[in-house]
């Protein structure tokens, strides 16, 4: 009976767990979960904070889904990895052994740098944990203003959160951009416009330089300009780090991750890794994992792999899909792709409130973002799947119903 060890239960340490099960029907399949929560949905906190959904809506899986799938999911944390006798070492002192082991640890949110960061009311947003403060800050402490620090997708999210608890936010974002790593600048207008009708401010070309507070907690912000702004919290959200520090004498090589080869095996046999800690090596390429649905695809490979499948993990076409303060979005294969290089930028038509771009490349579609409407965004998807040509005549037309049957040859699909 072969035993397999998956540190972490996120998506990919889950979705790695059923493919190994259905593969093998008898093997001792056991998952350390360093946080005291079940497996959950980290893209639905937004909605949890706001009180759309409660905490146990948040969970992912039945009670009984590692019992039915005889999995042990074990509150553990990992501290060391010995590769060449094949055990790992948890905070509790237990030793493990394991025939095939997956590292799937994801990323947390980076720990602040500057003065102040550790006074009450400095919160971060990536667990339940964090949200539950975040809650507890507004509701118990009162808070009526809070600077958020980050334009991405984690700090945007956090705007909404605090303007839907009622709390008036300024965002700092270093740039000019509001979510310059997802959309064009058109893109994060719109968001940005979104934000500003609700009274947000955000403050572009500023940089945090101090948390400033009393008795322990945070009483508000300084820039690096000397500007002055009240907070009762202060969220960042400037990036996260995979969780490696564990992996320092294993033998295991990394480099802003856990690094992969196209099966996900690392450099050192029967080890595996999957989702945020993970980094693929392709050619002189290092591709991260950006999304929770290739954190899942990476998952169910990792483990089919671990049983011994020997199967290639591909991200055929990228594709991401989430909600951007009060827009649903979609981005799609080259998306970030630039204006030169041969990539045509083609806008079509919408409402006010909805953005769609489609991006050309010597005929074929290669990416797409969609804001607001989102409607195209699976037809754009096939498209580059099939490697579609699309007629330039159709496209100047700006018609969205000629462009999604140009594209996949019949009617659109809706997401």
């Amino acid at each position: 009976m072969k035993k397999y060890l998956i540190i972490g239960s996120g998506v990919a340490g889950v979705c790695a767990a059923e493919s190994i099960r259905k593969l093998d029907p008898d093997g001792q399949i056991t998952i350390y979960n360093a946080e005291s929560f079940p497996f959950y949905f980290r893209a639905a906190m937004a909605f949890y904070i706001k009180g759309a959904i409660s905490e146990e809506e948040l969970y992912a899986k039945p009670a009984s889904w590692a019992k039915d799938l005889r999995i042990d999911v074990l509150g553990e944390k990992a501290v060391r990895v010995n590769t060449g006798c094949k055990e790992v070492l948890c905070q509790s002192g237990r030793m493990d052994k394991y025939g095939s082991l997956l590292i799937a640890t994801g990323a947390w949110p980076f720990k602040a740098p500057w003065p102040g960061a550790d006074l009450e009311g400095v919160v971060t947003y990536r667990s339940i944990n964090c949200a539950r403060k975040t809650i507890e800050l507004v509701k118990k402490e009162n808070v009526k203003k809070a600077v958020i620090v980050g334009g991405g997708i984690l700090g945007v999210e956090f705007v909404e959160d605090l303007h839907n608890l009622g709390v008036q936010t300024t965002l700092l974002i270093r740039g000019d951009k509001v979510l310059e790593l997802l959309f064009d600048q058109e893109g994060g207008r719109l968001i940005q416009r979104q934000m500003e009708a609700d009274g947000v401010r955000v403050a572009f070309g500023s940089e945090l330089s101090e948390i400033t507070g009393e008795n322990g907690r945070a009483t508000g912000i300084v820039t690096k300009s000397g500007e002055k702004l009240t907070a009762g919290l202060v969220g960042i959200a400037i990036g996260a780090k995979p969780h490696i520090e564990f992996l320092e004498e294993s033998g295991i090589e990394t480099d802003r991750g856990v690094i992969v080869d196209g099966q996900l095996k690392t450099n050192v046999d029967d080890v595996y890794a999957a989702g945020d800690v993970a980094v693929r090596k392709a050619g002189a390429k290092f591709v991260p994992c950006r999304t929770w649905l290739t954190a899942a695809s990476q998952g169910r490979a990792a483990g089919a792999n671990m049983t011994g499948a020997g199967a290639d993990f591909e991200e055929k076409v990228f594709f991401n899909a989430s909600h951007a303060y009060k827009s649903i979005y979609a981005v799609v294969g080259a998306f970030n792709a630039p204006r030169e290089d041969g990539y045509e930028h083609i806008r079509i038509e919408t409402g006010k409130d909805a953005y769609n771009k489609i991006i050309i490349k010597e005929g074929r579609v290669a990416g797409g973002i969609f804001i607001g409407d989102i409607r195209l965004a699976w037809d754009v998807y096939r498209a580059i799947e099939k490697e579609a040509q699309v007629d330039a005549k159709v496209l100047s037309s700006n018609a969205s119903h000629n462009i999604a049957r140009a594209m996949i040859g019949g009617p659109p699909l809706l997401f």
